[in-house]
């Protein structure tokens, strides 16, 4: 019996177009295709990372690069979404790493399922490439000095043996060494509340991962229980960020639906393993959540946040940014149509400009 529940995706009707074995593991399941040749990204942690980035306003992702990275970048800073899409010449894979830029500032953005010995190594492989298309050269006429981003890595995951990255050693010879790290962060170290104050929302969809060893293992039904209450408190504590126009109402729809896609995988293989507890309760509360619409919830509400900000490409302002915003999310065109009130001619002409 098939279990998961029906529910529609806003943003794109090609997600869940292919049936995957049961065998196979929490990333595979995750995937997503993008892009104009409709290229399967190899990693989907970053793929659905690059979505929110790409989505949420320049003022979210300013706060979240000032808490990361320990800066203090004023609200209306300029935010540069470079291109990230590369392939990875050793795995022969099309990669979705994450790089921006704020002000004159460079900065890189991975997400990892768990750490290794090798990671500081492969992120500055990375950094090095995307320097070299992205960065900026600065040359004194005998030497020229080549402008590297910041990095960090997100686990989503946190074992016994999880440890930060350790950092690279560049030698060469009598030269003076240079010293590479990107930056740890275990999202299992942050209650929710704590990603809402530092404005991580593009890792948001990714929290359920932390109930993964709990409930693919033997738990009390109060264990349960008790992830279901955190599940449920969490959403709603997500609808107060749109009530602040802080994000919005696609912002907190597309967190909302990959956050129970991710739980629902989760439940799904321990229904199989047979250690999910309650299975009737957990369901009712997945749908509860699922079903929940934010109150009083105006769409204008987030076009005065869009409008007031606009964006650094040069997209449109008001609902026609709403609109096209959607349209690179391939939601359905009925959907975009509710929300915005074009007509579908209409929604098929914004279309054409992207």
């Amino acid at each position: 019996m098939n279990h998961l529940i029906e529910r529609t995706d806003p943003f794109s009707s090609e997600m869940d177009k292919e049936a995957k074995p049961d065998n196979q593991t929490l990333e595979n399941k995750l995937w997503i295709k993008f892009g104009s040749a409709g290229a399967t990204v190899s990693n989907t942690y970053d793929a659905i990372t690059k979505r929110l980035l790409d989505l949420l306003d320049d003022m979210v992702i300013v706060e979240f690069v000032n808490h990361i990275f320990s800066k203090n970048y004023s609200k209306d800073s300029k935010v540069t979404r470079l291109a990230t899409e590369s392939t990875d010449q050793v795995l022969k894979t099309q990669r979705c790493d994450y790089y921006i830029a704020i002000e004159n500032d460079f900065f890189h953005i991975e997400i990892q399922s768990v750490s290794d010995s090798k990671m500081s190594l492969r992120i500055f492989e990375y950094v090095i490439h995307e320097a070299i298309t992205h960065g900026k050269e600065k040359t004194d006429g005998e030497r020229t000095k080549l402008i590297i981003p910041e990095s960090v890595v997100f686990y989503l995951r946190k074992g016994k043996k999880s440890l930060p990255d350790k950092p690279v050693i560049l030698h060469q010879n009598d030269k003076q060494d240079f010293v590479f790290g990107p930056k740890s962060v275990f999202i299992a170290d942050y209650s929710y509340d704590q990603m809402l104050e530092k404005y991580m929302y593009p890792l948001l969809p990714f929290y359920p991962m932390r109930y993964e060893k709990v409930l693919l293992n033997a738990h009390s039904e109060s264990d349960e229980k008790s992830i279901l209450d955190d599940l449920a408190e969490s959403t709603a504590k997500l609808k107060n960020a749109v009530e602040k126009v802080i994000i919005t109402h696609t912002d907190y729809s597309f967190i909302k639906y990959w956050t129970l896609k991710v739980f629902e995988i989760i439940l799904e293989k321990a229904r199989k393993r047979g250690t999910l507890v309650n299975e009737k309760e957990a369901y009712r509360i997945m749908q509860m959540i699922s079903d929940e619409m934010i109150t009083g919830y105006d769409i204008y509400k987030d076009l005065e946040l869009s409008e007031a900000k606009g964006r650094a490409e040069g997209r449109e302002e008001g609902i026609t940014e709403t609109a096209l915003n959607m349209l690179k999310l391939n939601a359905p065109e009925d959907f975009i149509s509710q929300c915005t009130g074009f007509t579908l001619e209409e929604i098929e002409n914004l279309r054409k400009q992207l």
